[in-house]
């Protein structure tokens, strides 16, 4: 399953981020822009909607340059927390 998704993510069928120590989070690619929440430790990722980036958000990303398409957000999940 993991190769076929790598061969998705080359023709840009979907959408792939690593994260800290390797694991790769896959998510399906989406036209409007995205928050997506990744947890380092675990890989369980999540996705809201765009209307979270909030303005400030996206003014500070344009100005360092940055698409505001895909934003992923890196932290502890509920779960990693707790261990």
């Amino acid at each position: 399953m993991y190769r076929a998704l790598a061969e998705f993510a080359r023709a840009d069928l979907v959408n792939s981020f690593r994260l800290p120590g390797g694991k790769i989070v896959y998510s399906a690619g989406q036209a409007q822009p995205a928050l997506r929440l990744a947890c380092p430790q675990c890989g369980q990722s999540a996705t809201a909607p765009e209307a979270m980036l909030g303005p400030a958000l996206m003014q500070t990303m344009s100005n360092l340059g940055y698409s505001d398409q895909e934003v992923l957000i890196l932290a502890l999940c509920h779960r990693c927390t707790d261990l």
